[in-house]
């Protein structure tokens, strides 16, 4: 039996207990639409199909799924599972927020994870309109494969977007289209590879910066692209040599 929380239109502060860690199942996942600061959620939550979640200064003890055409937006919220969206229109986390899983977004539009840690990776595939991934500490890989339209993975040049620290994985950035822009800049990536692979479209695509790292290797990419200023890497191959 799933619990339904229906926040639209006001904030709850404070605690609300709604399912213990046991029950975390999906089917007793609480589904949340609306907003509300101060929430801990002792399972697993659920924004519905065409929802809107937002959580301010919260905790969630499982995962967070987002369905088809639904909005989440986490802000300075802990997140002691996965975050998901399958064909959801928008995934935000920001403002401090932890993931101790991974953040994926599968087919969904809009990917947007700011000033935040996960202790897994970071994996966006297909989206249709924007990936912005900056200023992150992130234990495993960044993935950012055929997506589009405007893709940042770090680009200090912009306003509120320091490249990102990735620990132990590696950053993938492959197979994309872009005719707004895509920027891989300004990361540091301590043990892992970085590479930025058949990356097409009319836009500018910078990859600048970055420190290494084990291997940078980029190719495939189409016209105006820029490679420069990548340190500290133990090999440098094809477009970024």
């Amino acid at each position: 039996m799933r619990r339904m929380l229906v926040l639209s239109g006001m904030t709850l502060v404070g605690l609300l207990a709604v399912a213990s860690p046991a029950a975390a199942r999906d089917d007793e996942a609480v589904v949340c639409d609306g907003t509300a600061q101060g929430l801990i959620v002792n399972g697993s939550l659920t924004v519905p199909e065409g929802g809107s979640c937002t959580l301010e200064d919260s905790t969630v003890r499982g995962d967070v799924k987002v369905r088809s055409a639904g909005f989440f937006h986490g802000s300075n919220t802990n997140i002691r599972g996965d975050v998901k969206g399958k064909r959801a229109q928008t995934i935000f986390l920001d403002g401090g927020s932890s993931v101790r899983g991974d953040v994926k977004g599968d087919r969904t539009s809009q990917v947007f994870v700011f000033a935040s840690s996960v202790n897994g990776e970071i994996d966006v595939t297909r989206a249709d309109d924007k990936v912005n991934v900056c200023g992150n500490t992130v234990q495993g890989d960044i993935e950012v494969e055929r997506s589009g339209r405007d893709i940042l993975v770090g680009d200090p040049d912009a306003v509120d977007c320091p490249g990102n620290t990735v620990k132990r994985g590696d950053v993938e950035v492959e197979d994309n289209f872009t005719d707004v822009e895509l920027i891989v800049r300004g990361n540091t990536i301590l043990r892992g590879n970085l590479d930025v692979k058949r990356n097409t479209g009319p836009s500018d695509k910078f990859v600048e910066d970055n420190i290494g790292g084990n291997r940078l290797d980029c190719k495939g990419n189409s016209d105006l692209f820029v490679a420069s200023d990548n340190t500290g890497w133990k090999k440098i191959t094809g477009q970024c040599d």
